[in-house]
């Protein structure tokens, strides 16, 4: 929920509006009556005013907690004038809108401050007691001094009832504003968990040094893959390569230069396939590329491609390429079965001197003639 009501006062937010206020003092038996009398006893609380409010904060003081909140006679002067201003307001004869406001907003700066509705009630019921002393010195005649008391009895229940619809509605606020805020660090958190989780799953799917896909998640795109195949009657294609001579550059150069040729190597690789081909790296100077829909002949142009690379540019290495298809004439069963196909094939590659590919199950091997220069 988003609270934006600065530009509302308290009783627009509170929908207390003037038939609402028209209600609340029918429900009382406060009427007009009630508000002339109240104005034209003005005069005989102003005589003693001060000592109204004087008597009021001399036993108010004498509450620990409320002296705590004062907390200075600077702070307690000001009160003391504000106070005026209030008795003053209770006997102003118009009790409409802007005079619902202001009480709201005692019970609003109550809430804030930290008063307590039971500090509230022992505070309205000591000031009654006190202008009702004046009432009776002032007042001669008992009959309207009676009149005056109960009219005022009745207005000092309609403020307790704004007082409280304004405190009250602050708690709930606070609920509110507490929860939402609650609701989106919940959200946040599930949002970093959320992210954090899928970069953990990647990480643990990604090999550290080059970036490329691992030996784990090829498999799982292999058996995906196999099984669309097979679905779809399409060719499937693995080229399993391995670098010829890196062995001897990490002797020679330190692993800083292999690592280098490791990570260049998986570029140049990323770069020569599909945006949906498969490249990853199955450990040390292994890579594998898994080609969707790719026959022996088309994997086969794959690898000369990928054979044609310049060895100066990458530390004189050169590489050995094994290729296994599957598809139409034959199906294999599992991810592991044509990755053993292809991987034998590399090694034959490898044996008969490297710089070169073979096909699996063929005798003869396919020798890329710009290495053989």
């Amino acid at each position: 929920m988003k609270i934006n009501s600065v530009y509302k006062t308290l009783g627009e937010q509170l929908h207390i509006n003037d038939l609402e206020i028209r209600q609340r003092k029918a429900l009382l038996g406060f009427d007009a009556d009630d508000e002339s009398l109240l104005a034209k006893s003005l005069a005989w609380i102003d005589e003693d005013i001060e000592t109204i409010i004087e008597r009021f904060y001399d036993k108010q003081i004498e509450i620990d907690e409320v002296a705590l909140i004062i907390g200075d006679a600077d702070t307690l002067g000001r009160l003391k004038n504000t106070m005026q201003g209030y008795v003053r307001e209770l006997f102003c004869g118009k009790y409409e809108f802007e005079y619902t406001n202001s009480r709201l907003r005692i019970g609003l700066i109550h809430k804030r401050i930290g008063v307590s509705p039971k500090y509230y009630l022992s505070a309205l019921l000591s000031l009654k007691q006190n202008i009702f002393s004046v009432l009776e010195q002032n007042v001669k005649d008992t009959i309207i001094c009676e009149s005056i008391k109960k009219s005022l009895d009745k207005l000092l229940m309609l403020d307790s009832q704004l007082v409280f619809d304004a405190y009250f509605r602050s708690m709930l606020l606070e609920v509110e504003v507490a929860r939402d805020r609650a609701e989106k660090n919940e959200a946040e958190l599930e949002t970093i968990v959320a992210d954090r989780t899928q970069k953990l799953e990647e990480l643990a799917r990604k090999d550290a040094l080059t970036g490329l896909w691992n030996r784990r998640h090829f498999i799982e795109e292999l058996f995906c893959e196999i099984v669309r195949s097979k679905r779809q009657s399409l060719h499937l294609s693995v080229l399993y390569i391995d670098l010829d001579g890196f062995k001897q550059l990490n002797d020679s150069q330190g692993h800083l230069a292999g690592d280098d040729a490791l990570c260049n190597f998986g570029q140049e690789l990323t770069g020569l396939c599909r945006s949906y081909d498969t490249v990853a790296r199955m450990g040390g100077d292994e890579f594998v590329i898994l080609l969707p829909g790719l026959d022996c002949q088309q994997a086969t142009d794959v690898a000369k491609r990928i054979l044609a690379w310049d060895k100066k540019q990458h530390y004189d290495i050169s590489m050995s390429i094994g290729i296994a298809t599957t598809g139409q004439e034959y199906w294999v069963e599992t991810p592991e079965e044509l990755l053993a196909l292809a991987d034998t094939a590399m090694y034959l590659a490898k044996h008969n001197g490297g710089s070169r590919y073979i096909v699996a199950n063929t005798v003869q091997p396919e020798v890329n003639e710009k290495e053989q220069v």
